[in-house]
């Protein structure tokens, strides 16, 4: 409390905030006076970040997502620039903002091409976007396929995310077609499959493997 409401030792706030940060510690009483006490002085990336996560805490995801877009812009080769582009994208799904999600994923995967939460991303991007890739066919179902490789892909490349892959391809798999729906259109289980190119669909033109629920 005693940094909180010292407004002078802006130094002291810094190191508090990176500290809570690094810790992420962003229940703690002090995460938001502290960042913005700090971002009002001067602002940076890492002010810019706890303050994004303090709004979405409270569900007010449009200036959390300002506040991460500016982390983000604020941290040219900081090292904490992998979490903001994580977060951000994160919150950008949140928000059903596919394309930009996907964008800021493919933004941390060119950080680290073996960063499996960035492919968690993608299909949380893409899972969300059965409606920008619906042709009339099976476009709008091809989205779930398309979001189970990625958090397949996911799983392989971490461990520690195989509960929370396995549970969204859970949820992917109860969103696949009938067999019915398929010989509709003269497809089989197992065979190849090409999302449609539509504007806004973030995976078109990926190929991926018909399956059925």
């Amino acid at each position: 409390a005693a940094v909180a409401a010292d407004s002078t030792n802006m130094d002291l706030k810094q190191k508090v905030l990176r500290l809570l940060n690094k810790k992420e510690c962003t229940d703690n009483g002090l995460f938001l006076p502290v960042a913005t006490a700090v971002y009002s002085v001067e602002p940076s990336a890492p002010a810019a970040y706890a303050i994004g996560i303090g709004f979405a805490k409270t569900s007010q995801l449009d200036s959390s997502f300002a506040y991460m877009e500016d982390a983000v812009n604020r941290c040219d080769s900081c090292s904490e620039k992998a979490t903001y582009l994580l977060k951000t994208g994160q919150i950008a799904s949140a928000m059903g903002r596919t394309s930009t999600a996907r964008n800021y994923a493919r933004q941390l995967l060119e950080l680290d091409a073996e960063n499996a939460d960035a492919y968690m991303l993608i299909g949380d991007a893409i899972a969300g976007s059965s409606k920008a890739c619906n042709d009339g066919a099976l476009g709008s179902r091809s989205v779930f396929w398309v979001a189970s490789d990625y958090y397949a892909r996911a799983k392989r490349m971490n461990g520690d995310l195989q509960e929370l892959a396995d549970k969204k391809m859970a949820n992917m798999a109860k969103q696949f077609p009938t067999v019915d729906d398929i010989f509709t259109y003269g497809k089989q289980a197992g065979g190849s499959f090409t999302v449609p190119s539509k504007p806004g669909c973030p995976c078109a033109g990926e190929t991926t493997t018909i399956r059925v629920r």
